[in-house]
């Protein structure tokens, strides 16, 4: 509604655009042990959102396992600290350097937070995730945005939204004249 409000193209994307069926995705047997317990809680959670389907398997795959290793180097960091300290060849002064997995788990991390913007992953995330709401689901029920700001519904706001917007661009064009007729005058 907001998007409507502000003209954005995005309040204009297809909403009849093609869904697979939900379907849980199977778990590639290569995935180490932590990465399966992540792919199940992953898996768990686009299902409910009914956005699991088997062609999204190798993306899954792909947050899981990067998270086993973001796990991992996190781990190693934990344990020996960011920097060691090594001895200079030209000087002989102990000189402080970063553990490659200091800058893995960096690398890591952000790729992390690119696949947890596609799969819906965070409190976020799930905000922007349409789903489907069924009577009797906690979606069914209007949040307190829509009660505040939705009186009459999604169409009521919509329209009031675009009035407004009307509203706007007609004193934006009453400006414009304003300002060009000022213009031939002086």
């Amino acid at each position: 509604m907001i998007l409507v409000g502000h003209g954005s193209w995005r309040a204009k994307l297809n909403r009849n655009e093609p869904r697979p069926p939900v379907v849980r995705p199977s778990r590639p047997r290569w995935l180490d042990r932590d990465a399966k317990r992540m792919w199940n809680k992953v898996v768990e959670h686009i299902v409910a959102c009914e956005l699991a389907a088997n062609i999204d398997a190798p993306l899954v795959a792909r947050y899981c396992q990067a998270w086993s290793s973001w796990k991992r180097a996190e781990e190693f960091l934990h344990a020996h600290g960011e920097t060691y300290t090594v001895r200079s060849l030209i000087s002989g002064q102990p000189v402080m350097m970063q553990w490659p997995q200091a800058a893995h788990a960096l690398r890591l991390a952000s790729e992390l937070s690119r696949l947890e913007r596609v799969l819906g992953i965070g409190p976020f995330m799930r905000r922007r995730v349409p789903v489907n709401a069924r009577p009797g689901t906690p979606h069914a029920h209007p949040t307190a945005f829509e009660r505040k700001y939705c009186r009459g519904g999604v169409d009521a706001t919509r329209k009031r939204f675009e009035r407004r917007a009307r509203r706007e661009r007609l004193k934006q064009m009453k400006l414009a004249e304003a300002a060009a007729a000022w213009r031939k005058g002086t």
